[in-house]
């Protein structure tokens, strides 16, 4: 398909009752031996590397279960008290840009977005100056999503939006795509060796076929329900401790994280390209 039609095609694609429809579909048990056909074609396909996963192929009931996989217990280990979320590709890294229509992330060459948009929220001050990475997931990858630092999680928001694909096409096209894609954002929040308060926003980015993301501390909410159509929004007075390494979410399909820190840490850009769980990010330690 060239890239017109392509264009015209996704433009006019009922994505989000497709993506309903898919994500039902990974999640049927019978006829087994089909099920089973179906994800040796996965596994063969994408390359995964069932070694690491916490069971055999054979103890995966459905796509879903197996999309989904859990690694056995230390297979990523934790580098430290800064590291990557998940198993991705890092796209881009870089500052969060200050101007006055608002604080600036880069989507692509040409293609820039606000932090506003993306965390559906003004209350960003602390961010600007601060520094953002976008990660990006391929199925081959490991689905589950964990906190890059040690401290606790203060809160998180959802937002229903369109299920446009975060491909290479859509990211060079689409306008403010993160900022418009359903996302479910983790707010968390640690305290540097002198007292001082640093912040994280991790945005998990909903995308084509990959619409439904669960939290891992939170029961009950789910993303991309056609029944439900309502931002969501809680604060944890108490706070909930978190650990560098922490699982924090599910993909129940792939797509795309994105980090946000505030200006108080002290970070460079990391190196772009594939990266693991738990891998330190750079030569950057928080203080």
């Amino acid at each position: 398909m060239n890239t017109v039609l392509f264009s015209i095609f996704i433009r006019i694609l009922p994505k989000k009752l497709v993506s309903y429809v898919v994500g039902h579909l990974t999640q049927i048990r019978r006829p087994k031996f089909l099920v089973l056909a179906v994800m040796k074609w996965f596994v063969a396909h994408y390359k995964i590397d069932m070694s690491e996963a916490e069971k055999p192929f054979e103890e995966y009931f459905c796509l879903n279960d197996l999309f989904t996989r859990k690694l056995k217990p230390g297979v990523r280990p934790v580098e430290g008290d800064f590291v990557h979320p998940a198993d991705s590709e890092l796209t881009q890294a870089g500052e969060i840009t200050k101007t006055g229509g608002g604080s600036f992330l880069i989507q692509a060459k040409g293609f820039q977005y606000t932090l506003e948009g993306l965390l559906n929220s003004r209350d960003v001050d602390d961010f600007d100056g601060g520094h953002y990475a976008t990660y990006y997931l391929c199925p081959t990858d490991y689905h589950r999503v964990h906190s890059p630092v040690t401290g606790k999680i203060v809160g998180y928001s959802y937002n229903p939006g369109f299920l446009w694909p975060v491909n290479e096409w859509s990211v060079g096209n689409i306008k403010n795509l993160f900022a418009i894609n359903e996302r479910i954002t983790v707010w968390i929040e640690r305290k540097s060796s002198d007292g001082t308060l640093q912040k994280v926003a991790l945005t998990m980015v909903g995308a084509t076929n990959v619409g439904k993301m669960s939290l891992s501390f939170e029961s009950g909410l789910f993303s991309n329900s056609i029944f439900k159509r309502f931002s969501a929004r809680k604060k944890y007075s108490e706070g909930i401790p978190i650990k560098a390494g922490e699982e924090i979410g599910i993909f129940h399909l792939g797509s795309t994280v994105i980090m946000a820190y505030s200006r108080n840490f002290p970070m460079d850009n990391p190196k772009l390209g594939k990266v693991k769980v738990g891998e330190k990010i750079g030569s950057s330690v928080l203080s």
